[in-house]
């Protein structure tokens, strides 16, 4: 995904091209159309194009609204203005029809801002330029579905219920599950929870790694690190016995851990 402007990272959405079953009669206009009018972050944006198989076509993305008329080829529904993108397309698929996918996450820059969409293709036999309808494409600014949160280990420790859809289970050994052998870990990871206010750091660190793992993996909860990145970053920081790197590494879990419990 392109971010030097907002409109490069729209170039995501022409990757790819996926057939479909309505088949069109030579010389029919093309058509867009979206699944949705808005969506948000981290959610697929799917653009269906028909129209006429074989014939290349040109995608027309702009953030600036038409009209525009262009002497020779019609009314652009979109701005034509500097911020304009050009995505040559191959000919459709025999069927007509084809699907382009783009999805945009919390970061993007193209968030919030509205994107004007139209094709533009060359009808042979009637010798003259056709073009679709205009759709807008619109991902709305970071809002709730970006939010990271997690959940601390006194949560965790007292609402087992909410441990179901992690796959984790409170008497797990926290050995295995990291896959580090650690004399001051090897007990359940409610032990592990149990331990937060202990004063060896590494046992603080497991109980920080517990509630961070089971933040991750918890569909309800918008944590930034995954379940291998929390894995490798514990074992590698309890089997170095660098106390100032597991402090470190403790630190940071607790810094997430206390960001904003969803539940």
């Amino acid at each position: 995904m392109f971010r030097a402007t907002p409109i490069h990272t729209l170039s995501c959405l022409f990757l790819s091209l996926a057939s479909a079953s309505t088949i069109h009669a030579e010389g029919d206009p093309y058509t867009l159309s979206l699944d949705k009018s808005v969506y948000e972050p981290g959610d697929p944006a799917v653009l269906c194009i028909e129209g006429t198989p074989a014939v290349p076509s040109i995608l027309f993305i702009d953030t600036t609204l038409g009209p525009v008329d262009v002497p020779g080829i019609g009314t652009f529904g979109v701005g034509l203005s500097n911020s304009l993108k050009l995505v040559h397309l191959p000919g459709l698929p025999g069927n007509g029809k084809a699907t382009l996918e783009c999805l945009l996450d919390c970061d993007s820059l193209a968030l919030g801002i509205p994107f004007y969409i139209q094709l533009l293709s060359y009808d042979i036999v009637e010798d003259e330029f056709c073009l679709s309808n205009t759709v807008e494409l619109m991902y709305e600014e970071a809002g709730e579905s970006c939010e990271v949160s997690g959940c601390t280990p006194g949560y965790w420790k007292n609402h087992e219920e909410t441990w179901a859809p992690t796959g984790l289970a409170p008497d797990d050994d926290w050995c295995d599950t990291f896959g580090a052998e650690i004399d001051d870990l090897c007990f359940s990871l409610m032990d592990a929870l149990n331990h937060n206010e202990s004063i060896l750091l590494i046992q603080t660190l497991g109980a920080h790694s517990v509630a961070a793992l089971l933040n991750t993996l918890h569909p309800g909860s918008n944590y930034p690190l995954s379940a291998q990145d929390i894995i490798d970053m514990v074992a590698d920081a309890a089997l170095s016995g660098d106390k100032d790197y597991q402090e470190d590494v403790k630190d940071l879990l607790a810094d997430l851990n206390e960001m904003n419990c969803p539940f």
